[in-house]
């Protein structure tokens, strides 16, 4: 940009626009709000015409639908760089694709009022194979389903078994045991499910001590 570009921004309070702008903008763009000048009049009547038709969108009540799109641009740049995504970025990939699609269906039925939104936000259709592609491995909160593997399903199950069997020995301890156990139920100290013993009958209860009481009258094991 030369210093006479530079003038008519200032002259113009460019940067008061651009936050004006960006107060009135929704989605994860406006914090970083960078308007341009148009490079050409056609350009400009274009801009104006995209405004027009979004404004008797709101004036009807009728808004586009931009909830759910999330900022994902970091994500995209990480997989160009064959990158791998956590949990997190791909649920928010997912709300945008399903975000984009809504958009899309939402001017296709409304393409002879709005033609010039329709045209500047052409949104690929084959992206909603895509949505539900990851959301069959990823929830609406972010977290991987058994779906997404079988091998992950397999392990799940697994883990699921091995926790009950752990849990029906305790509980079988718990009622063999109970005349030197503090209290009649287990917890988890440290990632270990323990037994809270008496302090002093620890030595008639064989087993790894991983925390004590604040008192002192109580070991868990």
């Amino acid at each position: 940009m030369n210093d006479a570009e530079h003038k008519t921004l200032a002259d113009l309070e460019w940067e008061q626009v651009e936050r004006a702008v960006a107060d009135r903008c929704r989605g994860p763009l406006r914090a970083d709000l960078s308007l341009r000048l148009a490079g050409s009049f056609e350009e400009t009547e274009r801009a104006l015409a995209e405004a027009r038709e979004a404004w008797s969108l709101i004036d009807r009540n009728d808004p586009l639908p931009l909830d759910g799109i999330c900022e994902i641009v970091s994500s995209l740049q990480h997989l160009e760089r064959e990158g791998m995504l956590d949990a997190g970025a791909l649920k928010d990939i997912r709300a945008t694709l399903r975000a984009s699609g809504a958009l899309r269906r939402f001017l296709g039925q409304r393409k002879s009022s709005v033609p010039y939104l329709h045209h500047v936000c052409a949104i690929d259709p084959t992206l909603d194979g895509l949505e539900e592609e990851v959301g069959m491995s990823i929830g609406d909160d972010g977290a991987i389903l058994d779906s997404a593997s079988a091998e992950l399903a397999h392990l799940r199950e697994e883990a699921g078994n091995l926790r009950a069997r752990i849990i029906r020995k305790l509980e079988d301890l718990i009622q063999k045991r109970s005349a030197i156990l503090q209290d009649s139920f287990y917890t988890i100290r440290e990632g270990r499910y323990v037994l809270p013993v008496r302090a002093d009958a620890h030595e008639r209860f064989h087993g790894i001590v991983h925390a004590s009481s604040a008192s002192g009258a109580t070991i868990f094991v």
